[in-house]
């Protein structure tokens, strides 16, 4: 299984908008440019995000985007499940036209082990916010920077 990319787009631009936060609105032409994601693509995947309240738009020549509520509030598994819907591993959720090779709800262990992991996993995306990955950003960048001050200095 994987996150498509419109998950994972999603997850990067509402980033780059916390990231990018001074207080004006972010176009869809600076996260495309920054993050090197077709602007068309971000349209599709904003007018979703918007629906929900993800982000908020602001219109004119300065506009562009806000998040819609405080970083630490937009989790990694709500902005997939907006993107995707729901995750899951296998077909056991499936009308049984769908699921042809399988032996019955009822009598299939392997069924109650795919959706403990289904739910593990949501437990974890749901435990990461933007704001998180906002504070490991800047981290990463001041790694980045001691280390290249190191280098520079030996």
């Amino acid at each position: 299984m994987y996150i498509s990319t419109r998950g994972r787009y999603a997850v990067r631009a509402l980033l780059d908008i916390a990231l990018s936060d001074n207080g004006t609105p972010v176009s869809l032409r600076a996260i495309s440019e920054r993050q090197n994601l077709p602007i068309s693509y971000l349209e599709q995947i904003f007018n979703r995000l918007k629906r929900v309240g993800m982000v908020q738009s602001v219109r004119g020549v300065n506009g562009g985007y806000h998040l819609g509520r405080i970083p630490d509030e937009i989790t990694v598994g709500s902005i997939i499940k907006t993107m995707e819907g729901p995750i899951r591993l296998s077909k056991c959720d499936e009308p049984p036209s769908k699921r042809p090779a399988c032996i019955g709800l009822d009598d299939c262990v392997a069924r109650i082990m795919w959706k403990t992991l289904e739910g593990k996993i949501d437990v974890l995306l749901e435990g990461i916010s933007i704001g998180q990955l906002v504070k490991d950003s800047k981290e990463m960048e001041k790694r980045k920077a001691v280390n290249k001050y190191e280098e520079s200095i030996s």
